[in-house]
C-alpha cells in the first residue's frame, strides 16, 4: 500500500471497514492522497450558440487548482477493477438553506474522477471504478475544506 497523505482517523476507520469488505486475498495496490481545495460537483457542459460545449469557467479554474495535487506515482491500477473510498469536506454555507451539503454526490464523484483520470499516474479511465464509497460533509471546527481519497486495486 502507497500513502502520500495522512488522513483522519474516521476516514482511516472507513478505508479500514471498505478493505474488510472487499477480504481480497494477497497484497493489492493502494494510493491515498488528499486533494486541499474545495470540492466541487461537475456541472452540466455550456453550449455557445455556435453548438459548441463548455465548462463553465470556475468549473476550470478549480481543475486548474485541483491538478497540481495528483501525485506523481509509479504505482499504478492500470489494468484492474479498483474501489474508491472518497470523503468531501465542504466549507459550510453562509446562510443555512439544509444540514448536510448541496450537490450530488455523483456530480462530485465525477469531478474528483476525472481530474484523476487527466492526471494519469494512477489508472487509465475511471471506468475501472467497480466499488465506491463517497460521503460529503461539513468541516468541523480547524479543519480546512479537502476531499480525502483512497484507490485501491480489486483482485
Amino acid at each position: 500500500m502507497t500513502s502520500t497523505a495522512v488522513l483522519s482517523p474516521s476516514f482511516n476507520r472507513l478505508v479500514e471497514a471498505f478493505n474488510d469488505l472487499l477480504d481480497d486475498v494477497g497484497p493489492y495496490r493502494a494510493v491515498s492522497f488528499i486533494l486541499p481545495v474545495a470540492p466541487m460537483p461537475a456541472p452540466r457542459p455550456a453550449h455557445s450558440r455556435a453548438g459548441y460545449s463548455y465548462c463553465p469557467e470556475r468549473y476550470v479554474t478549480w481543475r486548474g487548482q485541483v491538478s497540481p495535487h495528483i501525485p506523481a506515482l509509479e504505482s499504478r491500477i492500470h489494468n484492474r477493477r479498483c474501489g474508491v473510498v472518497l470523503d468531501l469536506a465542504l466549507p459550510p454555507y453562509k446562510t443555512v438553506s439544509t444540514p448536510w451539503p448541496k450537490g450530488d454526490n455523483d456530480n462530485y464523484e465525477k469531478a474528483v474522477w476525472d481530474i484523476i483520470t487527466k492526471g494519469g499516474p494512477i489508472w487509465k479511465d475511471d471506468v475501472q471504478v467497480c466499488l465506491n464509497l463517497t460521503g460529503k460533509r461539513f468541516i468541523t471546527d480547524g479543519e480546512k475544506p479537502h476531499a480525502a481519497v483512497y484507490i485501491r486495486e480489486i483482485l
